[in-house]
């Protein structure tokens, strides 16, 4: 399938491309596409360890091509496949499987185009489907943008609706991004189940009935886990929080629980930065603690010594 990306207003003469302007666009595109089907596919769109041999196979489903340049304007013309001719074998996530089941059926370009969709005009069950690192990845086509008056307009012949993006759309997600509170350790007990639509996922469930979902670690295999298959264990990770609320537990260690395991058990709460300064103002008893500091700060103060006066 062949998509155009249109450069309105462009520095460069009507049917050239900067190569410098080139690297930032197909960088963002073909890590925006490989971050969004991580996503969906293992429950997180990039995580820190060394690439598994499954993250190498999605590298090769997210290849696209640059075809050729338009004579009029500024246009990049890039083709790529459907991921049902480069990603045969797709495991699909049990908890979202409904918004799963047309995956194959859609290219890289599609996968970029919709994301940056999510982030823009999506709600709150679209924006689970973004988290943290994604959001990221997102802004980085911000490096493409030569002139404030550019604009970007990507589409093809009708299968996804065009994307248009500006700075501007830009700023709006990094503001997005930084309401995400960063991942928090944590530790849960239950027993676990694995998903047969995804090796990578699992499901603990806890004594108080709740359900917490979990993706394993590149560290940590399936081989690992299976032995613990319908028993009770100690779940050890960091708990991740997507841009529409939803969380997961992202599994590096997983293990028989001990008693005090048991005891300490907790998955902590992981708030947004609105959240988080709502709950201090509770806490301090105060909506507005600054007028009580004016004039004192900064000084020669340690952070202690300013969060006693913040409190009062």
């Amino acid at each position: 399938m062949q998509y155009e990306l249109i450069i309105q207003d462009a520095l460069e003469k009507p049917g050239a491309i900067s190569l410098r302007r080139l690297s930032y666009i197909t960088r963002s595109i073909t890590r925006v596409a490989e971050g969004a089907l991580q996503l969906q596919l293992r429950g997180i769109s990039y995580v820190q360890g060394r690439p598994s041999k499954e993250s190498l196979g999605l590298e090769a489903a997210v290849e696209m091509n640059l075809v050729g340049l338009g004579k009029k304007g500024n246009v990049l013309k890039i083709e790529c496949a459907t991921l049902e001719d480069t990603l045969p074998n797709v495991q699909l996530d049990a908890f979202r499987q409904a918004h799963q089941i047309a995956l194959t059926k859609k290219t890289p370009m599609g996968l970029f185009i919709e994301s940056y969709h999510r982030a823009l005009d999506g709600g709150g069950a679209a924006k689970d489907l973004l988290d943290k690192g994604l959001l990221n990845e997102l802004r980085g086509i911000r490096h493409a943008f030569r002139d404030p008056k550019e604009r970007m307009i990507i589409q093809n012949q009708g299968s996804v609706p065009p994307l248009e993006l500006d700075q501007a759309d830009l700023k709006r997600i990094r503001s997005m991004e930084v309401a995400i509170p960063a991942p928090l350790l944590t530790v849960v007990n239950g027993k676990v189940d694995m998903f047969r639509h995804s090796k990578a996922l699992i499901e603990i469930h806890t004594a108080d009935g709740k359900r917490v979902e979990g993706f394993l670690n590149p560290g940590l295999h399936t081989d690992q886990v299976r032995p613990y298959l319908g028993e009770e264990v100690t779940v050890k990770g960091l708990l991740h929080r997507r841009a529409g609320g939803k969380e997961i537990v992202e599994v590096q260690q997983l293990f028989a629980p001990s008693e005090g395991d048991r005891f300490f058990s907790r998955k902590p709460e992981v708030n947004s930065v609105k959240e988080q300064i709502a709950e201090y103002r509770r806490k301090a008893g105060s909506t507005n603690p600054l007028p009580d500091i004016k004039g004192k700060w900064p000084g020669d103060e340690d952070l202690d010594t300013i969060l006693r006066m913040l409190k009062g």
